[in-house]
């Protein structure tokens, strides 16, 4: 069975909280290292949640698994 990690929630923790904890690539090293097979994401435009950085920071994490992201939908 393959597992991929939605991490949407602890990306808009961190922005909730405005000081870059929790960490979103310690999650993703952590589930990684657990051994899932990937990665969700779900970029919006306002950034509520992950961010187009998120996206470029955790393609360089998960060499080994995929990065899964949907194109955000248009308000």
């Amino acid at each position: 069975m393959k597992l991929s990690i939605n991490l949407n929630k602890i990306a808009l923790l961190r922005n909730a909280r405005g000081e870059g904890n929790p960490s979103l690539e310690d999650f993703a090293n952590r589930a990684i290292g657990l051994g899932v097979s990937g990665l969700t994401l779900h970029p919006r435009p306002d950034h509520r949640h992950a961010t187009s950085d998120d996206v470029v920071s955790l393609s360089e994490l998960c060499k080994n698994c995929l990065l899964y992201t949907s194109p955000s939908p248009r308000d």
